[in-house]
């Protein structure tokens, strides 16, 4: 009998441990809206499809959310962070691109090296949290 005991002790050690190294439970998590729908989804649904027990409350939104005021795990932000007390960790490179239309080339000229963007106009994103930048970097 006792030895049933331990094979019975042992066994919901082992299910206590496996439940401990699977992730399970509800996520919610933060992402500009751009990032989000391109870059972040098809990580997600991978993440999602090899961790079945766990739900992703995903919120995509340009707005500078307040993660512990707002209730989120996780936020991915592109660009310098503000001291905030909290963990980050760079992940990879985010890379921007510079567009013009053929017409604004034809009237202004192509830059030919960084410098010459100086005499050109830069088009901002509105929508983030934070001012536009509308000086080239």
């Amino acid at each position: 009998r006792c030895k049933h005991i331990l094979t019975e002790a042992e066994a919901a050690d082992s299910l206590a441990q496996i439940m401990n190294d699977t992730p399970r439970g509800k996520l919610k998590i933060t992402a500009p809206v751009t990032f989000g729908s391109y870059s972040l989804m098809p990580l997600i649904t991978a993440f999602l499809r090899d961790n079945p027990q766990v739900q992703i409350d995903l919120h995509l939104t340009d707005r500078f959310v307040d993660l512990v005021e707002e209730g989120y795990e996780a936020a991915f932000r592109i660009g310098p962070l503000a001291t905030t007390g909290l963990t980050a960790r760079p992940l990879a490179p985010y890379r921007l691109v510079a567009c013009a239309a053929p017409a604004y080339l034809a009237a202004r000229g192509m830059p030919l090296a960084p410098a010459d963007l100086e005499h050109h106009e830069c088009l901002g994103y509105a929508f983030w949290s934070r001012p536009a930048d509308r000086e080239w970097v």
